[in-house]
C-alpha cells in the first residue's frame, strides 16, 4: 500500500504526522517517490506530488496535493498511467520549474517500463492562477518523451524544481514555516542538490529525484 506523511513546521512541530496519505490499493507502493512542486495553483502555498507506481497492477499513478489551510490526505489532482501492462507510471516524480515561461510551476512524471520498456516521461504544465480541484485541472500530459531503445529505459532520474525523492522543505501549509514530506517505500532516492537537496542511496533503476533548487 505505502504511505507518505507530512509534518508541518513551526514552533509547535513534533513527531506526529499532521497529514498521512495512504496508497489506494494493496501493493500500490505509494511514497516510492515524492517531490516538492512549489506553488502549482498560485495561492501562495507550496504544493507536493506523490507517486504510486504499482497502483492498478502497475498502471501507476501520481497525485498532486495542494498546500494551504485546507491541506488534507485527499489528492487535488490525480494523474494516471496509460500502459496497462505494468508501465509503472509515477516511479519517479519531480517539479520541472516553469518550462514554458508562463509563470506556472510544471511537473514531470516518469514511467520507466511503458512502451515495452522504452520508458516515458510526461510533462504537465501548471498555471499561474488558481486551480480549484481535479475537475478543473488539465490531467493530460502536455509533452511526452519516450526512450530511444530498451537499454535506455533504465535511466529514471527526474530533473526539475523539486528536492530529492524524500520531499522538499517548502511551506505546504501556508504558515510561513517549512513542511517536511515523509517518505515510505524501498530504499533511498539519489538526488543532486543545488540548494537543500541531499544524496540518498541508489535503488532499483537509478535515482528518483529532481535537481533541488532553493
Amino acid at each position: 500500500m505505502g504511505a507518505a506523511r507530512v509534518y508541518l513546521g513551526g514552533t509547535a512541530m513534533d513527531t506526529v504526522a499532521d497529514v498521512t496519505i495512504l496508497g489506494a490499493s494493496a501493493n500500490a507502493q505509494l511514497g516510492e517517490s515524492v517531490a516538492r512542486l512549489g506553488d502549482v495553483d498560485g495561492d501562495g502555498a507550496d504544493d507536493f506530488l506523490v507517486g504510486a507506481f504499482n497502483e492498478s497492477s502497475g498502471l501507476g499513478a501520481a497525485r498532486v496535493y495542494l498546500g494551504g489551510a485546507g491541506l488534507d490526505e485527499v489528492a487535488d489532482i490525480e494523474l494516471l498511467g496509460s500502459d496497462p501492462s505494468a508501465g509503472y507510471f509515477g516511479y519517479s516524480v519531480a517539479g520541472a520549474g516553469d518550462v514554458n515561461g508562463d509563470g506556472g510551476q510544471d511537473i514531470i512524471v516518469g514511467a520507466y517500463n511503458e512502451s515495452a520498456g522504452l520508458g516515458t516521461a510526461r510533462i504537465y504544465l501548471g498555471t499561474s492562477g488558481p486551480v480549484a480541484d481535479d475537475t478543473a485541472a488539465d490531467t493530460g500530459a502536455d509533452d511526452a518523451d519516450e526512450g530511444e531503445d530498451e537499454d535506455d529505459g533504465d535511466d529514471h532520474g527526474g530533473c526539475g524544481d523539486g528536492h530529492d525523492g524524500h520531499g522538499g522543505h517548502g511551506d505546504g501549509h501556508g504558515d510561513g514555516h517549512g513542511t517536511h514530506g515523509g517518505h515510505s517505500g524501498h530504499g533511498g532516492h539519489g538526488g543532486h542538490g543545488e540548494g537543500e537537496g541531499t544524496h540518498g542511496g541508489d535503488h532499483g533503476h537509478g535515482g528518483h529525484s529532481g535537481r533541488g533548487r532553493t
